[in-house]
């Protein structure tokens, strides 16, 4: 009877044993299921920003100039196109890095009126702060530096035909994001852009002294992007 007795504790004691191995055994693989779990989860309630951290976008916009005479030359609005990408890397911070292209022709100021052609082309980077509106919507803002490059075309007998000049300036940038499925968004945004262009002059330039141009400005536009 005691022998019994003891056979059925050992056999206990045995499945005891194998309940705390096998549990040992599949604790670390439940665990490491977990992150896959939550994030199967999150992808049906979670913003999809999260699950597309590249973006690349074209984007077109009108220029305002807050230079009264870069307006009385160029006009009061010129066309903008710009290539941007971006990066999400975290929660709600992003990176971007793009290039625009801006153009004009315009009369000069003073006698004659001679006809002049502008091209302007900064390259802008910096942070971005996303604030997500639901799953569709993404309001963002984005501060950073700029070096833009200058190339003016004047048809006049007193200055240089072609000028060039490049410098530093900042931007800031404003906007929201509509999320039209899981690879397409559109973006809408309005900017602000500080910008002054100094030309330089040589002892031995015959021409007139060419002041410096104020080229911040205003754009107001829209774009279409991928999302990766």
């Amino acid at each position: 009877m005691n022998i019994q007795i003891s056979n059925n504790r050992l056999t206990i004691t045995k499945l005891v044993l194998k309940l705390l191995l096998i549990s040992f055994f599949f604790f670390p693989l439940s665990y490491a299921r977990a992150p896959f779990c939550q994030a199967h989860v999150c992808e049906k309630t979670c913003p999809k920003w999260q699950y597309s951290p590249f973006l690349i976008e074209a984007d077109a916009a009108a220029f305002f100039p807050l230079s009264s005479a870069v307006r009385r030359i160029y006009g009061t609005a010129l066309p903008s196109f710009t290539l941007e990408f971006n990066w999400r890397f975290y929660k709600h911070w992003g990176v971007w890095l793009d290039g625009s292209y801006v153009f004009g022709n315009g009369h000069a100021m003073g006698y004659g009126h001679e006809s002049t052609h502008l091209s302007f082309v900064p390259i802008t980077a910096g942070a971005k702060y996303f604030y997500p509106l639901g799953e569709s919507i993404d309001l963002y803002m984005g501060l950073g530096p700029c070096y833009s490059f200058l190339n003016t075309t004047d048809h006049s007998g007193h200055v240089h035909k072609k000028s060039s000049a490049n410098n530093f300036g900042a931007t800031v940038k404003t906007g929201f994001i509509y999320h039209c499925n899981k690879r397409v968004f559109l973006d809408f945004f309005f900017n602000y852009m500080f910008q002054t262009m100094h030309f330089h002059k040589t002892e031995s330039d015959p021409f007139v002294y060419r002041h410096d141009v104020n080229l911040s400005s205003l754009q107001l536009g829209g774009g279409i992007g991928l999302e990766f």
